[in-house]
């Protein structure tokens, strides 16, 4: 609605004589929550300004067309579905050797950055925040090794960002999100000291630019090209990580995010028959989750065996179950080989043992050794992949775990496993013995805790 002249409203007159009476009995109270509208409240002549409309509407058109745009681009691309996957496996390997994810940026990207690194954290994934301009007075100390560093700059040579690619360590790997093709193009990964760094391009680039598609060179095609990629990399490596260490990742946001109204919808999805301990869910459970002794033990062996089969469903007394004194997976760190060292030593071992709930650590998402074999390991500067005691390899692979039902109570795994000793054969009576590992896995078949069998049948079995 326009108008073709600004019409000033009369001012009140002030009052001669005060007020009788308080203020409070002058002014009826109003509700905090304003009232709901009544239909006659609405002027029903009104007409919407034609062209105001259809500029919003030319907007969300414009904005739907990138993304198709950016979808095809990437669908039909080889290369670029490289750049992508190159970008997702970086994040993970930091992950996974206790690094992080640090996104940097200014203005509208670096508001981008902050909702990026958000999301990454809802899901799982360690990633902060860096202003580059206060990394440049002392925040730089938070980039440490086997981290990644993501810039999110559209034009590729965002001056501030310019002045921070120096002072970065060579040796950090850095992600651009940018709105170029190839690195040729990016100002910053020109940059001198990035020559022989690892530097991975995610374009995010757009049909036409926001000047021609709306005369003004406001962040806003760009701004939502750059903010799907980014959810598109949380959401790629929040499945590849999680699902390696046995764990999903609606479990790792219910558990992350419990406020608000997508909080109780993830709990009420969490609560669902599926995800509980009731007597159907664990019975059906238990048959698919049963340790897997005869052809390969663990989650996802595959075999049929009926001596692999532990029917192991919960019991009716409240008794302590697996799950209760088991560790939890996600919460045991992964051993990474020094710098300046290829392999894997012992001595990475015990340094990270010592920052484990319960002294267990993982070599790889797959790949596990007890507290018990660590306490044993021979000298610091022995490497541990090929290492055996006399219990046979001191690293014991994801296959070679024991799969219990979380529900099981403790007592039942107790007796199947002295049943499976005195009865069984084979690797039945081979692998349950010291120095096994126990895989705790929940109703979805998923490996959520590890335990050592010496904790549940003595340091004499």
């Amino acid at each position: 609605m326009a108008y073709s002249q600004r019409c000033s409203l009369p001012t009140p007159l002030t009052p001669s004589m005060p007020l009788s009476g308080s203020i409070t009995e002058q002014i009826e109270s109003l509700p905090i929550t304003p009232p709901e509208i009544s239909e006659p409240f609405y002027d029903h002549n009104f007409v919407a300004d034609s062209k105001t409309i259809k500029k919003a509407l030319h907007v969300l058109a414009t904005e739907r067309l990138a993304l198709s745009h950016l979808e095809d681009l990437y669908s039909n691309s080889a290369e670029l579905q490289a750049f992508l996957l190159q970008a997702i496996r970086q994040i993970i390997q930091s992950e996974t050797r206790h690094g992080k994810t640090i996104f940097t940026g200014v203005g509208k990207s670096g508001h981008i950055a902050k909702k990026l690194v958000a999301t990454f954290v809802s899901l799982g994934i360690h990633a902060v925040f860096l202003h580059p301009i206060e990394a440049l007075h002392g925040d730089l100390g938070v980039v440490r090794p086997n981290d990644t560093v993501i810039m999110v700059t559209f034009s590729g040579k965002t001056p501030e960002l310019l002045s921070l690619i120096p002072h970065i360590d060579p040796s950090i790997p850095l992600i651009v999100m940018s709105g170029h093709l190839s690195e040729q193009s990016c100002v910053i990964l020109r940059h001198p000291t990035r020559a022989n760094s690892r530097n991975i391009l995610i374009p995010t680039v757009i049909h036409e630019s926001e000047t021609a598609s709306f005369g003004v060179s406001a962040p806003t095609t760009s701004t939502t090209i750059t903010l799907a990629i980014g959810d598109s990399l949380a959401l790629a490596v929040a499945d590849d990580l999680h699902s390696a260490a046995g764990l999903q990742t609606p479990a790792i946001f219910a558990a992350n995010h419990p406020g608000g109204a997508i909080g109780q919808q993830a709990g009420a999805h969490m609560s669902k028959p599926g995800h509980q301990h009731t007597s159907t869910a664990t019975t059906a459970a238990a048959a698919a989750a049963a340790a897997a002794v005869a052809g390969g033990v663990g989650v996802g062996a595959g075999t049929s065996d009926p001596m692999a089969i532990a029917q192991l469903g919960p019991a009716l007394d409240p008794e302590p179950r697996m799950s209760d004194i088991a560790t939890i997976v996600s919460h045991i760190p992964i051993a990474t080989p020094r710098p300046g060292y290829k392999d894997l030593m012992c001595f990475d071992v015990l340094l990270a043992a010592v920052r484990s709930p319960k002294g267990f650590v993982r070599t790889s998402p797959h790949h596990m050794i007890g507290p018990r074999r660590i306490q044993n390991l021979p000298s610091t500067e022995v490497g541990v992949a090929d290492l055996t005691d006399a219990f046979g390899g001191v690293v014991i692979e994801k296959t070679d775990w024991i799969s219990v039902l979380g529900s099981t109570t403790v007592d039942e795994c107790r007796r199947w496993i002295h049943q499976m000793r005195n009865e069984g054969c084979g690797r039945g009576r081979e692998f349950l013995r010291r120095g096994t590992l126990l895989g705790i896995v929940d109703g979805n078949n998923e490996v959520t805790g590890i335990v050592e069998i010496e904790e549940m049948m003595g340091e004499e079995f």
